[in-house]
Parts: C-alpha cells; sequence; structure tokens
C-alpha cells in the first residue's frame, strides 16, 4: 500500500545586492488554504527590507512534498496528544 503524500505550498522571494549576495525569504503555507499571491510577494519583499517592484527582487512559488519521517512524526504527536485528552477525561 502507497503511503500519501504531503505538501506545503513554499513561496520564496530573495534578491541579490550589489555586493553580490543573494538573500532569502521564505514561507511555507498549506496548499488548500486560499492566499493572496500580491499580499505574499509584499511580505516577502518586505521580510528583504524591499519592495515587490524593486528589479533585483525576484519571487515564486513551488510546492514541496513533505518527507515521510515528518509525516510520521506528525501522525505519532497526534494519536500521543489523543490517548493523553483521553486519559485526562478531555473529550
Amino acid at each position: 500500500m502507497s503511503q500519501k503524500e504531503y505538501h506545503v505550498k513554499l513561496y520564496y522571494g530573495y534578491q541579490t545586492i550589489e555586493d553580490g549576495e543573494t538573500y532569502h525569504a521564505l514561507e511555507a503555507v498549506d496548499p488548500e488554504k486560499k492566499v493572496s499571491e500580491v499580499r505574499m510577494e509584499k511580505e516577502l519583499a518586505e521580510a528583504l527590507d524591499t519592495t515587490r517592484r524593486d528589479d533585483r527582487f525576484n519571487y515564486g512559488s513551488m510546492l514541496v512534498r513533505l518527507p515521510d519521517s515528518v509525516v510520521k512524526r506528525i501522525k505519532r504527536d497526534a494519536v500521543d496528544e489523543y490517548i493523553a485528552g483521553k486519559k485526562g477525561g478531555v473529550g
């Protein structure tokens, strides 16, 4: 049986300044969540102390698959929290 894959949508902004250094800003969001592309671009630019209109600023997004180990840890934590809630009389 194949394991279900989980993803995040990774928004990224970057700029290369005069000295050749490149700086990055990243934000991972739920891919099923509606996100304003303009707002995300603006927030990433602000994180880099620039504006989205700056010619040196670049922006994009992509889906990134969560590693199986991360998914397993999240599931294990969820089960542990559920069991702890049942033992504590919550739920």
